[in-house]
């Protein structure tokens, strides 16, 4: 190999690194957001259970009937309705429609046709699977892993702040954001669903229009560049640099190393 082709190889996976740190610096603010959320929301169902908690009774001489619940049933039912709507507005979690196998181009429709649920201008962001063959498809009942799906409203994502009672200087929370983007996960057992609630570019930035590869075509540009054929890559669509952009990734685990990583532009025939 030439020190050209060291050169670009070590450019192709310092950008790859470069985007999976990216990725997870998303990961982490979505989880922090989350629980801060839900640390709000039990906060609000505890204050609620104390202003529905009957006063103490003095003893009597006779002890009445005990209790079947240590809670009185308003109370109950306000904590019951809390976290039911908290769970369906931030994650939600399905056995239904579960998958051994996804095919990455082929389930992506579907994937969108879920998340117009949430969002009815539901456009497509980003699509990423973490172990998948040259078919196009990952096994998730053999080798696990993820498929992910992200989805914006540009609706809602262009939508003006409300406004806010929070003193100046005060963070906004983020219960009072429209639900601008969600993400469809396929995970062995099942899918989830996670929403994020922002403004702006904070939602994310949607790809000019559907994928024009699909991850097979992007497979055999990689074997014809000299991937092994029977490898597993990480593959990924998003923007890059204000132009959709395939990244794909062969991981060497018993080296930790990469075995092979290539950028790909969006541009294959209209199919």
């Amino acid at each position: 190999m030439s020190y050209r082709d060291d050169l670009e190889a070590a450019l192709a996976h310092a950008e790859a690194a470069e985007r999976d740190l990216a990725d997870a610096r998303r990961e982490v603010k979505k989880d922090h957001a989350r629980i801060q959320e839900l640390e709000r929301l039990l906060a609000e169902a505890k204050s609620r259970v104390e202003i529905h908690s009957p006063p103490k009774a003095r003893p009597l001489a006779i002890a009445p009937k005990p209790s079947p619940s240590r809670w009185p049933a308003p109370a109950v039912l306000a904590i019951t309705g809390l976290m039911g709507a908290l769970i369906a507005g931030s994650v939600v979690w399905s056995r239904r429609n579960v998958r051994s196998t996804v095919d990455l181009s082929a389930v992506e429709p579907i994937a969108a046709a879920m998340a117009r649920d949430t969002l009815p201008d539901a456009v497509l962001m980003s699509m990423k699977g973490d172990l998948v063959d040259a078919r196009g498809v990952q096994d998730l009942a053999t080798f696990g892993g993820r498929v992910e799906y992200e989805y914006l409203s540009p609706s809602r994502a262009a939508a003006p702040p409300p406004p806010s009672s929070q003193p100046l200087g005060a963070p906004r929370s983020s219960s009072k954001l429209p639900t601008c983007a969600v993400d469809i996960r396929y995970r062995p057992g099942g899918f989830a669903t996670y929403t994020t609630e922002a403004l702006g570019s904070s939602c994310g930035e949607a790809l000019p229009g559907p994928p024009r590869c699909t991850v097979v075509a992007v497979w055999k540009e990689a074997i014809a560049r000299g991937a092994p054929a029977n490898a597993l890559a990480r593959v990924s669509l998003r923007m890059h640099s204000g132009k959709p952009r395939w990244s794909f990734t062969i991981t060497d685990h018993d080296r930790g190393t990469t075995a092979f990583s290539m950028n790909l532009p969006d541009e294959c025939p209209p199919r």
